[in-house]
């Protein structure tokens, strides 16, 4: 969630229910309020230096995504599967992009997360 403390209301809503009318965004929490509790909690760090470089997105290395969550989190994600993106046509647009990826880096495109 970047440098940014508070969050905005937009990210708390993709994050959690979605944004009526532009997207379902991501549900990983059940409500924007228990967003904002976990919020209380997490403190970004300082931006280290007075400017931030800004790369565009085609220049990251096309097929990685990581986080961190504490296992307790993951635990109530895996709850929350059932009504998150991974249920919805959001999921369907990663699952292309991972194929493509497969395919730019020469590897099998059988295995796909469903």
């Amino acid at each position: 969630m970047g440098f940014l403390k508070p969050q905005t209301e937009t990210i708390i809503k993709f994050v959690s229910t979605g944004i009526k009318g532009w997207t379902n965004g991501e549900k990983y929490c059940e409500s924007p309020d228990a967003l904002r509790r976990l919020l209380e909690y997490v403190d970004p760090v300082s931006a280290p230096k007075k400017y931030c470089v800004i790369k565009p997105v085609s220049l990251f290395k096309t097929d990685e995504l990581s986080f961190t969550i504490s296992f307790k989190m993951f635990t109530e994600m895996l709850k929350r599967y059932d009504e998150s993106f991974l249920k919805e046509k959001t999921w369907q647009t990663v699952q292309k992009k991972i194929a493509r990826s497969k395919k730019a880096w020469g590897e099998s495109p059988e295995f796909a997360l469903s």
